[in-house]
């Protein structure tokens, strides 16, 4: 077996930031105030104290909201395929953000706080939220501005291992003109990481086997543009669009010892270096528009359509320390292009003061075109494409799935102090695949799930979950790929066969928040 003995990231980031506002509030410190229905409002002269840069400062200052946002993604599609009723549980403005990786979890970095007006920890169920699901929603609400814009930057950097200094940064400007509101922003972040590990292997008469000391260096540069805009058509009708683009230019290096073992004697010692640079980007554009009814019922649509590609070049090399040379044994190239155009749209219909139903439909494209090449050293030159080595393997691949995702949620307010909401939920899906392997198949599951919860003080709620869980297919499992993190195995084969895990979830929770988060 493998034991990771160390491993230690060696950064010293310095972090210099400042901003330049326009009609900041100043005011001082209010405790957070928790309301009959158990949402805890935290004014944002509660954060004063802590000098906040961004949003995702503030939260840091929110007591056990760190566990309750990593529940959240366990619980939701967590980065899956569609866009569900879950995903992230952050609102801006009590709206859901029109986008997966642009989408407001993503943003509570590029807040700036001075923007903040209050935050509002959500910890009940209402018709009125557009994320369900989640233990607990955060909602960000804004100051409201006529016509004026503030900005906020942030200088940084970081100290490598080798004494150098790479600087980074990031700027953002928030502001309203007549009904249109924007925010955008910039990022540029230096990724140096440095991890030295050791690994034993033992037979099974537990002599040892073999050893491995590794070094690993990442060094990356990200960029990310993002912009939100939104536009009040009228009292009725609003609109936003949203747009994100990343791009990373990042080199993985390797240096390892391999030691084998004998009778406890050391038989053989091999040195390694592996270079791998890589390439990734990826860009994202979502909408969405909603109007509201005379009778207050709503008609929301959110369209998204992304892109993601990622493609790296392994080369391996055998070193000779005496001779102070090396010979390349391994070239593993491996590409990836993934794609995905959602639409989904829900109207909301309030059967009673006390009462709300949603329905609506889903329908999402995911489209994953992947290549992988093998070269070995032999005595065939596969040129470029295979890095001078011998050709192996060279497999491509390509996944699509049509999805319909068929769902109505109620929601009851029972009383002041107890909420049940029930989803039910029909996925059609097909699923098709080409090149290397091929196969087409077709699935249907239907997912129920009740939601109670009791408040049986402000500070004190009870929730109670049943839910039909059936896990969606990896694609990368489907195609040939890489596991970066084993290297004793080059590529592994896809699978054209595999299903979902399903399974019933049944959760009780209790949870008690102390006066004042003390």
């Amino acid at each position: 077996m493998n034991t990771p003995f160390s491993k230690r990231q060696l950064a010293l980031a310095v972090s210099l930031s400042s901003a330049l506002l326009l009609g900041a509030n100043s005011a001082k410190a209010q405790d957070p105030v928790t309301s009959d229905d158990s949402t805890v409002t935290y004014p944002a002269e509660y954060f004063a104290q802590f000098n906040p840069y961004s949003v995702n400062d503030m939260l840091q200052r929110i007591p056990g909201i760190s566990l309750a946002r990593s529940g959240s993604r366990s619980q939701s599609r967590g980065g899956g395929r569609g866009l569900g009723a879950g995903g992230e549980q952050v609102l801006i403005n009590g709206r859901r953000i029109a986008g997966k990786s642009n989408e407001g979890d993503s943003q509570l970095s590029r807040i700036p706080a001075s923007e903040v007006r209050y935050i509002e920890i959500i910890r009940g169920t209402s018709g009125e939220l557009d994320v369900r699901g989640g233990a607990q929603v955060i909602n960000v609400v804004l100051d409201d501005a006529l016509s004026s814009v503030s900005f906020a930057y942030e200088v940084n950097t970081d100290r490598a291992l080798d004494g150098s200094l790479i600087p980074g940064g990031k700027i953002s400007a928030t502001g309203q003109y007549g009904a249109l509101n924007y925010f955008l922003s910039a990022e540029r972040e230096p990724r140096y990481d440095y991890r030295d590990g050791f690994e034993r292997a033992f037979g099974i008469d537990e002599g040892l086997v073999e050893t491995v000391n590794r070094d690993e260096t990442t060094d990356s540069w990200p960029i990310s543009v993002t912009a939100n805009f939104g536009y009040e058509l009228s009292p009725a009708d609003t609109a936003n669009l949203n747009f994100s683009w990343s791009g990373n230019d990042v080199e993985y290096d390797t240096d390892r010892i391999i030691t084998r073992y004998q009778s406890n004697t050391v038989a053989s010692r091999i040195f390694e270096r592996d270079s791998q640079p890589g390439d990734q980007s990826g860009f994202e554009v979502g909408g969405d528009y909603m109007h509201i009814f005379g009778n207050k019922s709503r008609w929301k649509t959110i369209i998204v359509v992304n892109e993601k590609e990622n493609e790296f070049a392994r080369s391996r090399f055998k070193v000779d320390p005496a001779a102070s040379t090396e010979t390349k044994d391994l070239y593993l190239f491996n590409y990836e292009k993934y794609q995905e155009r959602i639409i989904r749209s829900s109207y909301v219909l309030d059967l009673s003061q006390d009462q709300s139903i949603e329905t609506g439909v889903e329908r999402s494209q995911t489209i994953v075109d992947t290549s992988l090449r093998l070269g070995l050293l032999n005595v065939v030159d596969g040129g470029y494409e295979f890095g001078g080595l011998t050709p192996v393997a060279n497999s491509i691949g390509s996944v699509e799935e049509m999805r319909l995702e068929y769902f109505t949620i109620h929601n009851w307010s029972m009383n002041e102090r107890m909420t049940l909401e029930t989803t039910l939920l029909l996925e059609d899906s097909s699923i098709s695949q080409s090149g290397t392997l091929a196969n087409t198949r077709d699935f249907s599951f239907f997912r129920p799930k009740v939601d109670y919860r009791f408040d049986i003080t402000p500070t004190v709620q009870f929730r109670g979950i049943i839910q039909k869980i059936v896990n969606q297919l990896s694609f990368r499992d489907f195609t040939a790929g890489v596991d970066s993190r084993d290297d004793e195995q080059n590529s592994f084969e896809g699978n054209s066969d595999i299903r979902q895990m399903q399974w019933w979830n049944y959760e009780a929770n209790l949870e008690y928040r102390l006066p004042q988060d003390a």
